[in-house]
C-alpha cells in the first residue's frame, strides 16, 4: 500500500539563501523566494503529500494551506529538521515524514510522486541524491525517524546510515540550484512560474 507523507521543507531566510547564485545582494533573495514557492506549489500537487510544513524563521512568509514550523536549529539544518519533526508529531500529525530541499524550481509533481511511491515500500528510509550524486534533495522515512545527515557529502552519509538510494528517473527532483550553471540546466528543464517571472524581470533590468 502506498503511503502518504507529511513533507517538511526547510526555507532559509531570504537574505541568507543562494549567495553563490548571483553577485547582487538584492537578486539572490528574490530567486531564493521564487525557488521555494515553486517547489512548495509542486509538492502540494503531489497526491502522496498529505501535508506540507515549512521549517523557517523567515518573517512574513505565508503560504495558503501550509503550516509553518519554527526553525529551532540555531543554524544547524539537521537540528532544525529533528526539532521540526518533533513539533509536527506534537501537533498530531501521524504520517510518515519526508524532508525536501526548497531550491527545486523545476520540480514536477510526478517526479515527487514517483519518489514517494518508491519510498513507501522496502527499506524504512530512502533518499534522493542530487544531480551531482553527492548531496541529498529528499529524505523519506516510511517508519521510524528521519535521522537526517544533510551537509557536505550527505548522499554518502545517508547511505551509510541505512537509507536506501532511490534510482528512478526523477530528473526534476535531483536538480537543486546553487550556482548559475545549475540555473541554466534548470531553465532548460522548465522552471515554475515564480522563478520564471523573477528571471524575466532580471533580464529586463540587466
Amino acid at each position: 500500500m502506498t503511503a502518504h507523507f507529511a513533507l517538511m521543507i526547510p526555507v532559509k531566510p531570504w537574505h541568507l539563501a543562494k549567495s553563490r547564485l548571483a553577485g547582487a545582494a538584492e537578486t539572490s533573495p528574490k530567486l531564493a523566494r521564487a525557488f521555494a514557492l515553486d517547489a512548495i506549489a509542486a509538492a502540494r500537487q503531489c497526491p502522496l503529500v498529505a501535508a506540507v510544513r515549512l521549517i523557517t524563521s523567515q518573517p512574513g512568509l505565508v503560504v495558503s494551506g501550509v503550516e509553518m514550523v519554527p526553525d529551532e536549529g540555531g543554524g544547524d539544518l539537521n537540528a532544525a529538521i529533528r526539532a521540526a519533526a518533533a513539533t509536527v508529531r506534537r501537533r498530531g500529525v501521524d504520517l510518515p515524514l519526508a524532508i525536501m530541499c526548497a531550491d527545486l524550481p523545476c520540480l514536477r509533481p510526478e517526479d515527487l510522486t514517483t519518489a514517494l511511491d518508491a519510498a513507501s515500500c522496502g527499506a524504512p528510509r530512502h533518499f534522493v541524491a542530487d544531480a551531482a550524486g553527492t548531496g541529498t534533495t529528499l529524505l523519506a522515512a516510511r517508519t521510524g525517524d528521519l535521522a537526517p545527515s544533510f551537509g557536505p557529502d550527505s548522499a554518502r552519509l545517508h547511505r551509510e546510515s541505512g537509507a536506501e538510494p532511490l534510482r528512478a528517473e526523477i530528473v526534476s527532483l535531483r536538480r537543486d540550484v546553487d550556482t548559475p550553471e545549475d540555473l541554466v540546466v534548470a531553465r532548460k528543464l522548465g522552471v515554475g512560474p515564480h522563478t520564471a517571472r523573477v528571471l524575466e524581470s532580471l533580464s529586463r533590468t540587466s
